[in-house]
């Protein structure tokens, strides 16, 4: 896995950073291209102590900062750039220069948590563009993900809106996280379960984290069971049972290792292992266990 991550970061080195080109309505893309060689370089750089890593992944968030937005319209955008920038942030905090740090900032401020008093107003969202909040699907967990990083990574800076997108998340995502009752299954089957369940795990982590405590949110019913979903849904063939909006490829994926971890599930523990091993083996740009 460590030589994974480097040759990962060595091989971006010299390409250019992201642009603003939407492909239809969507900015998702270049987000989601973001968050892969972001947290590709920095982790790099803190395995390493490689100057070259660190420099890639700024040059690579200060392109970002300089876009007029990150598509609100499209509000999966917005969340997945968002998280890009918050573990840069956070990770590469003492690389940055006092200027980086606040282009850095200026940029969450203006094309994040700008949004976050319309999307946490007591009534409900304000603002048509932050309908995710009261939905009930793979939109709520990944939106409430990314603006929750952005929080905890600006919770020092930041307290007072920090403290109304975490009051806002643990109010929020619940709606959400009901779709595991009553025995762990996903509705949106299993390529979305990677997606919302993702973010699902990276919001509770990072407030255990951050903070010390998920506020409970991880005692939601049969969430501690759906990892036995992700091990059962897929057939002695290695492909998945790809009801609703889904495929049938399945491989290695961070929340599957945290979920079997966390709940104390051997046996999905077991192919976790096996699935990163099969992933690694292959010659993935940017394999599902890191990207």
């Amino acid at each position: 896995m460590h030589a994974r991550i480097i040759a990962l970061a060595e091989a971006e080195l010299d390409t250019p950073p992201i642009e603003r080109v939407l492909i239809g309505p969507r900015l998702l893309d270049k987000s989601r291209t973001c968050i892969a060689r972001v947290l590709t370089c920095a982790m790099a750089f803190r395995l390493t102590n490689d100057q070259r890593f660190c420099a890639r992944a700024k040059k690579e968030l200060l392109a970002a900062a300089a876009f007029p937005d990150w598509n609100p319209s499209h509000f999966l955008d917005v969340a997945e750039m968002s998280f890009a920038f918050a573990i840069g942030y956070d990770w590469l905090y003492a690389q940055f220069t006092p200027q980086e740090r606040s282009t850095l900032k200026t940029a969450m401020l203006q094309h994040c948590l700008t949004y976050t008093a319309a999307a946490y107003a007591a009534g409900g969202p304000t603002d048509k563009r932050v309908w995710f909040v009261k939905s009930i699907h793979n939109w709520n967990q990944v939106c409430n993900g990314g603006l929750l990083s952005v929080a905890l990574a600006l919770a020092d800076e930041e307290p007072a809106v920090s403290r109304l997108i975490i009051a806002g998340v643990r109010k929020s995502l619940p709606l959400a996280m009901a779709a595991y009752a009553p025995d762990g299954a996903y509705p949106e089957g299993p390529g979305y379960w990677v997606y919302g369940t993702g973010y699902n795990v990276i919001a509770i982590a990072e407030l255990e984290s951050a903070l010390g405590t998920d506020f409970g949110l991880s005692q939601a019913a049969a969430f501690d069971r759906t990892v036995l979903y992700r091990l059962h849904v897929e057939g002695p063939t290695g492909q998945a049972f790809n009801y609703a909006d889904g495929h049938a490829a399945i491989g290695a994926h961070a929340e599957h290792t945290w979920l079997a971890a966390r709940f104390q599930q051997p046996t999905a523990q077991a192919q976790c292992r096996t699935l990163l091993t099969e992933s690694l083996a292959k010659n993935n740009r940017f394999p599902q266990c890191l990207a």
